[in-house]
C-alpha cells in the first residue's frame, strides 16, 4: 500500500562507517508505504528524485510512535502551562515572568486570600514565602468608563 506524499523541506545526510558525513540532500517530500511487516520511507527531492530510503519493521515502528506519542504528550503538558496573565495560573506549575501579580496565598494562620507581590526569577516572591503562593495573574486591565 502506497500512501500519499507528504511535502515539506529538510535534508538527508549520509555518514561512512567511521560517523564522518560525506554528504547531504534537501529533501522536500516523503513517500510513505506500508505492508504487514515493515514501513519504508523514501525521501525525495524536486523533481521527484529520491535521495534515501529507510525501511522500518512494522513492531520497531509501532515502537517508534509510542515514543512519539509520549514526547507529544509531554509537549502538550508545557503549552497549557504556559503563562497567562487573563486567569490565574497554578504555581509552581506555571512560572511568571518577571513582574508584578495578584497572587493566591494560602497558610494556616490566614487561610486563603489574595494579595499583590512582585515576582523575580532570580529571588523567587517578594514579601510571601514561595510555598504559600497557590496562583497568580496579571492585573486587570484599568477601567477608563463606557466599557463592560
Amino acid at each position: 500500500m502506497s500512501l500519499p506524499k507528504i511535502n515539506f523541506f529538510g535534508f538527508s545526510r549520509s555518514f561512512d562507517f567511521t560517523g564522518k558525513m560525506n554528504g547531504d540532500a534537501g529533501v522536500n517530500g516523503i513517500e510513505i508505504k506500508a505492508s504487514d511487516d515493515e514501513v519504508v520511507l523514501a525521501f525525495k527531492t524536486f523533481p521527484d528524485k529520491k535521495v534515501a530510503e529507510v525501511g522500518v519493521h512494522m513492531d520497531a515502528w509501532r515502537l517508534i510512535e509510542e515514543a512519539v506519542k509520549k514526547s507529544l504528550e509531554h509537549k502538550k503538558e508545557i503549552a497549557v502551562s504556559k503563562y497567562d496573565p487573563d486567569r490565574w495560573n497554578k504555581y509552581p506549575d506555571v512560572t511568571p515572568p518577571d513582574g508584578s501579580y495578584l497572587v493566591t496565598i494560602y497558610n494556616k494562620v490566614c487561610g486563603t486570600f489574595v494579595t499583590t507581590s512582585f515576582y523575580s526569577e532570580a529571588l523567587g516572591w517578594n514579601d510571601v514565602l514561595d510555598e504559600d503562593v497557590k496562583a497568580f495573574r496579571g492585573y486587570p486591565k484599568a477601567y477608563y468608563g463606557g466599557e463592560e
